[in-house]
Parts: C-alpha cells; structure tokens; sequence
C-alpha cells in the first residue's frame, strides 16, 4: 500500500482522473462513520444515518469523494496500520454495498506530542495544516474553488480553508458538538454551513453543501 516519505498513507482509484472536477472532502470519524474512540475493529464500523442518500447526488453531480483523516492512535501506539486497514475494508464494503466508492483515502498517523517513534512531528498532513488537501490536489485535477469540506473538527474547517476549498461544512455528530462554539467564533467571515449531520448535506445552491 502506498505511503508517502514521512510515512503518511494514501489510496486513490486511478480512473484517468483527466477532468478537473470539484471534491468532497469529508472527515471519515464522527461524520462518515460514528465516532469511536480510537476504533480498531471492523465491526464497530456503523454508517452514520442518512450518509449513503447524502453522498450520492454529490458523484452525480461529478464530485470527486475524498476522506481526510487524522489517526493519531497510529502514532500513539493505541492502533496498528492492520487495524486501521481493516476498519478502511469494512467502510469500502459498506459503501460497495451501497454503489458508493471513495476516489481517494489520505490518513495522518503523527502527533505532535504524543507520538511515538518517526511519528512524534507536527506533519504538515495533520489537520489543521492543510498537506492531506494539497496531495489530492496535486495528485488528481481538482477544482478547490468549488471543492466543500465536511467536519466535525475545527481543525478540519482549517485545514480546507488553508488549502483553498470554497465551501465549509459543519456537523454536530462526532465530536460536533463541543466544537461548535469554537467553529462557530472562527467562522464569523468565512463560508461554513452548520448542520446537524452528513445526512442532511445537499447539493442545492440554497443549503451549501
């Protein structure tokens, strides 16, 4: 599997990728997948509700589907690469089932300190640097300015801003809702959406994706 120098894991399906299109970021725990604390086992991968019906007018629309994901607990020592793997073939499954396929996967293993070994660094990967976003972009022809980014983090509204995504979204699930105020203060001249899940993410031009 493909890793970067600094030990950063990357995935992407390599269709051409010859249209520059816009893209969907979307931080995989608590916005894709409930939040678990560190979750190292496939079957403790559950949708989160509505996900599916919300992601799929987005790959009509000719989004591109990109998770970005800090997974820290690689760099701590709590997870290894094989659990993450196998939490990443169960959420591929799940999408499968349901016609959905992600066009790449982009996972941060450092921290900056608690990390272990080469993974004790403020990487610029790691959310709110927005590394992970500059790859995808400089890997496949990506529109940013017409890109949205779906968070449950403030460091995630960051690190899209930093790297250019236009649109900014939001979520109270996840760790949403202790981040809110802190969103909601950073995002007073910015373009966030705040929405209760994935679930209600849209493509209409009235509620921002």
């Amino acid at each position: 599997m493909p890793f970067t120098a600094d030990g950063n894991w990357f995935d992407f399906r390599d269709d051409g990728f010859d249209d520059r299109r816009p893209a969907l970021f979307l931080d995989r725990d608590g916005v894709v997948i409930e939040e678990r604390h560190y979750i190292q086992h496939p079957h403790d991968v559950v949708l989160i509700e509505g996900s599916i019906r919300a992601l799929k007018p987005f790959v009509l629309e000719g989004f591109r589907l990109i998770l970005v994901s800090n997974q820290a607990g690689i760099g701590r020592g709590i997870l290894s690469w094989d659990d993450v793997f196998a939490v990443q073939q169960r959420l591929r499954d799940l999408w499968h089932q349901n016609d959905l396929v992600w066009d790449m996967a982009l996972l941060c293993p450092h921290h900056p300190e608690h990390g272990q070994g080469q993974y004790l660094q403020d990487n610029p990967w790691r959310k709110p640097h927005p590394g992970m976003f500059e790859f995808a972009a400089s890997t496949m022809p990506l529109d940013l300015t017409r890109s949205i980014m779906v968070g449950d983090r403030l460091a995630d509204l960051q690190a899209a801003h930093a790297a250019g995504v236009a649109k900014l979204v939001h979520v109270l699930s996840g760790h949403g809702e202790s981040e809110r105020g802190a969103v909601q203060s950073w995002s007073k001249s910015k373009n966030v959406r705040m929405i209760d899940s994935i679930a209600e993410l849209t493509t209409s031009p009235e509620r921002p994706s």
